[in-house]
């Protein structure tokens, strides 16, 4: 019975310690990083769109959003303000990245879709042409050589503020399933050249 109850507790303070020790970034107000209309500099309207912070913790994900659930995932959603990118968690603006200590590293994207959709994989599979997505560059540093993330902070460690690196960016509708198609009826058709010339 002792042990019982021993491994009990051990398996509790295991999941306290680890909940405790999640890693975290700052995803907040900036008036530096607008997100913006189709035009680039209409900022977008009030209950318009959301802006979700995802994450990837393969540092040399590829920036493919046309490929929503690549490796990609939502940490964090926030209405979009006109006056600033993000409105946050908010008054900290600390954002949790689940199942990831403190010291670890991933890459980081802010994806931004028309209200009424949970997520931007939902909103690019399930929109119109009149459901706008955009997204903005990865954060964290990559090279053919190597893949540096972003450290997650907490505690006594400085939680990084990703908030005032992000660039603006702009919104675009949700490309028409033929136009997908004939992308994807192309690439097939330049790889079936390829295979031929070699």
């Amino acid at each position: 019975m002792k042990m019982k109850t021993t491994l009990a507790v051990l398996f509790g303070l295991a999941i306290a310690v680890s909940a405790f020790g999640q890693g975290q970034v700052i995803f907040r107000n900036t008036t530096a990083s607008a997100v913006l209309m189709p035009d680039g500099v209409t900022r977008v309207p009030p209950n318009t769109a959301v802006a979700g912070l995802y994450y990837a913790e393969n540092l040399a994900q590829p920036n493919d959003p046309t490929i929503p659930s690549d490796g990609w995932l939502l940490a964090s959603t926030t209405p979009i303000a006109p006056s600033a990118a993000f409105a946050g968690v908010y008054s900290g603006g600390t954002v949790t990245i689940p199942n990831h200590p403190i010291g670890s590293q991933v890459i980081l994207q802010v994806r931004a879709w028309s209200t009424g959709f949970t997520s931007y994989e939902q909103a690019f599979t399930q929109g119109t042409a009149a459901t706008l997505i955009g997204y903005s560059d990865v954060l964290g540093n990559r090279t053919p050589d190597a893949a540096d993330g972003i450290y997650l902070g907490g505690t006594s460690v400085p939680i990084p503020n990703i908030s005032t690196v992000v660039r603006s960016f702009s919104l675009h509708p949700v490309p028409e399933p033929s136009v997908l198609v004939l992308g994807l009826l192309g690439g097939l058709g330049a790889m079936i050249l390829l295979r031929r010339k070699s």
